[in-house]
Order: C-alpha cells, then sequence, then structure tokens
C-alpha cells in the first residue's frame, strides 16, 4: 500500500511539473504594489529563466510628517527591472532576486501654520517659510521574492501570475530647501535645516523596505 501511495504521489508531481524548454519566450501584465508593469522572460534552462521589464507608479500623499514637518508627497516608485527567477520544482513556483533601476523619489512639500521643530530648534511658520525637497531612494534597490509564474512552464500559452516580495533600498539622500521665510537665507537656520534632513532621512527609510505584491497573467509565444 506504501509502495502504491509513493507511486500515485510521484505521478502526481511529474504531471504537475512541466520540464521548460529554453528559449521559451513570454511576456506578462500584471499590477499591484509596483503599480502596472509589463515583463518579458526567457528560459534559460529548465529550472531558470531570466526576467526584465518596466514598472509605472505614482502616487499622492497628504499630511505626512517626516522628521517634525508635515509634508505633502508626490511619490515616484516608476523604474526598470531586471530578476533571474529559479524554478526549483520545474513547474509554476518561483524564487526570484533581481533588482530595481530607476530614480525612485519623493517629492516635500511642507508650510507648517504653526511654530515647528527644525533642527532641535523651533521656528515660527513666518521664519520656516515653505519647505520643498525631494528624497531619492536608493538606485538600484535589490529585490527579493517568491511566487508563482507557470508561463514557461504551462502547455497552456496563457497562464496565471503572482508575485510577492520586497524592495530593498536602505538609503534615502534629501534634500530640503526653504522659500519665503523670514529665515530662508539664514547661515544658522539652513544649518538647522540640513539637520532636518537627516531626520527625515529616517522616516522616509520607511519607503526603502517596500512590499512588492503583484497578480498578472502571461502569454508565451
Amino acid at each position: 500500500m506504501r509502495i502504491l501511495s509513493l507511486s500515485a504521489f510521484l505521478t502526481a508531481s511529474m504531471a504537475f511539473s512541466a520540464h521548460a524548454q529554453p528559449g521559451r519566450v513570454a511576456v506578462d501584465l500584471s499590477g499591484g504594489t509596483i503599480g502596472g508593469a509589463l515583463q518579458a522572460q526567457v528560459g534559460v534552462t529548465d529550472w531558470l529563466a531570466l526576467r526584465g521589464g518596466y514598472n509605472y507608479l505614482e502616487f499622492t500623499l497628504d499630511d505626512e510628517e517626516f522628521g517634525d514637518v508635515v509634508y505633502d508627497t508626490d511619490v515616484d516608485l516608476s523604474g526598470f527591472g531586471a530578476f533571474a527567477d529559479l524554478h526549483p520544482l520545474q513547474n509554476g513556483f518561483t524564487v526570484t532576486g533581481g533588482a530595481f533601476f530607476g530614480e525612485r523619489s519623493v517629492d516635500l512639500d511642507g508650510t507648517p501654520s504653526e511654530p515647528v521643530e527644525i533642527g532641535g530648534q523651533v521656528y515660527s511658520p513666518a521664519e520656516v517659510g515653505t519647505l520643498q525637497g525631494e528624497a531619492v531612494l536608493q538606485d538600484p534597490a535589490l529585490y527579493a521574492g517568491l511566487g508563482w509564474d507557470s508561463s514557461l512552464y504551462s502547455d497552456s500559452r496563457w497562464s496565471f501570475i503572482a508575485r510577492a516580495g520586497v524592495m530593498l533600498a536602505d538609503e534615502t539622500d534629501v534634500e530640503l530647501r526653504s522659500e519665503g521665510g523670514l529665515l530662508s537665507e539664514s547661515e544658522e537656520f539652513l544649518a538647522q535645516l540640513e539637520e532636518e534632513e537627516q531626520s527625515a532621512e529616517d522616516d522616509i527609510n520607511d519607503f526603502a523596505y517596500y512590499p512588492v505584491v503583484t497578480i498578472g497573467v502571461g502569454y508565451r509565444f
């Protein structure tokens, strides 16, 4: 009985797994936390595929606090990606490593309506004016994840795709400037503003570990 059960299990596993043919090419269209993405992949061996593409994502967040200042933010996480997809079971299950390339950024615009602390000193709204700037995330940003993609393994040309992972960019560069304030040109205030940049960088690093979850469909040529 055990031998029959083992035989049935192996038979089912072999039926579930289909060897990918090196050189097969597929494209997929997906959507998720990185916006819309269009990608293409090619089979290298029966367990390895190389994949690349472009994703587009821009959105706005109001009243976000970075450091001690509240900003309206415009977030741009668009860019290119290049990945190696491992298929250890020689089916749709994938283990992925790769990177996202491009200048992913967060534009900042904050006008205090009450006294605010800048670099450890408290300033009035009139002294501060408007704080504007940009936070640029590390480029490239590494990626690691798991998923299901049977594009190169299924007998059907169409396939369902699901991927989940994390984009890792643990360095953020923030630059701030003051406009229209009584102290916008003050060397002392500008020195405090440099300290505020560091405080904002620490908070914006929340974007540095960004969850990547996508669902889509693929087509094999």
